[in-house]
């Protein structure tokens, strides 16, 4: 299955297929890309059936400013909306600033917005089973999804190449502003794909994938 829209209703729906599976859980965790989002909408747009109608999307790609690449912005315009498949599974909406939230099927499935203002892509690329130190990383606070979160206690999961999530060893301390940053042993980044999961009670959970270098 892939993206599908119904141009007359205006509804984008998307199957669980397209989700990357990040733990089994319980709760299951899944990742949807949302820059392979919007080329998929776009070639959606560009075929016969959906050429007569109005885009889909408004898209800002990446733009790099004092040294610092800011990610990608995704709207969704009125009248589109967006469904995923219905179910008790949780998908963390990764890649971009974006409006899903606000256009989304109310059904079982748990979205988890990852906008922050002035959201920076990562760069580089790590070296497999070198260590990482001070990785750094944004916590807003989920009363608004914007707002730094400063003062917290944040807590530190790892997942090497999709085995069940652990504590990482070193606990992540604040830089300011809402910034964090953890050290990541060599042994931690011994995996071709690291994902790391930071949580705190009165904060939007954060997920990172790290790909690494050989």
């Amino acid at each position: 299955m892939a993206v599908s829209i119904d141009w007359i209703t205006g509804e984008i729906t998307v199957p669980k297929a397209d989700t990357v599976l990040v733990s089994a859980g319980p709760p299951e965790i899944r990742s949807f890309d949302l820059d392979q989002f919007r080329l998929d909408l776009r070639t959606a747009e560009a075929a016969a059936d959906g050429d007569p109608w109005p885009r889909t999307h408004n898209h800002d790609t990446e733009s790099l400013l004092s040294g610092f690449t800011y990610a990608r912005k995704l709207e969704i315009i009125s009248p589109y909306f967006v469904t995923f498949e219905d179910g008790q599974y949780v998908i963390n909406l990764e890649g971009a600033n974006h409006n899903i939230l606000d256009v989304a099927t109310a059904n079982q499935v748990s979205l988890r917005a990852q906008n922050s203002a002035g959201l920076i892509k990562e760069s580089g690329v790590p070296g497999k089973g070198v260590a990482l130190n001070n990785f750094m990383f944004v916590m807003v606070l989920s009363s608004d999804h914007i707002t730094p979160a400063t003062g917290k206690t944040v807590t530190a999961q790892i997942s090497k190449d999709a085995a069940t999530p652990a504590t990482t060893t070193n606990s992540p301390v604040e830089v300011g502003l809402g910034i964090y940053a953890i050290d990541l042993t060599p042994v931690e980044m011994d995996a071709e794909k690291v994902m790391l999961v930071f949580t705190e009670a009165s904060s939007d959970d954060r997920f990172i994938e790290i790909v690494t270098a050989a």
